[in-house]
């Protein structure tokens, strides 16, 4: 069985979770989302002093080979995780933890 756990949060979750608006999974890869699971987890090995506190990257609705550089801030961060807090971290653990069970039970029954 494979899963990722980015298909197990719901609109709902997302929408508290990014109140002015989820900028879709592309951008979100160690933003938010991620940031906030490890200050829910492991909150003593994110240094929030280091979170840029930029635009999200505005990527066309193309490729190109090889990427263009400055298609990615000089950071690389495409989406900031500025927002992150352990709340919102907790919140969606507590969710994926549920849903993910539940999916892994189903499928194994």
């Amino acid at each position: 069985m494979r899963l990722e756990y980015w298909d197990f949060l719901t609109a709902a979750t997302l929408a508290d979770v990014f109140p002015d608006g989820f900028p879709g999974f592309a951008l979100e890869h160690a933003a938010v989302i991620e940031t906030s699971l490890m200050l829910h987890y492991h909150p003593s090995l994110v240094r929030t002093d280091l979170i840029p506190d930029e635009p999200p990257a505005d990527f066309p609705p193309y490729d190109l080979y090889p990427t263009p550089k400055d298609w990615v801030p000089p950071s690389g961060v495409l989406s900031s995780a500025k927002g992150a807090s352990a709340e919102k971290g907790q919140r969606m653990a507590h969710e994926l933890a549920q849903r993910m069970a539940a999916a892994v039970a189903r499928a194994l029954r």
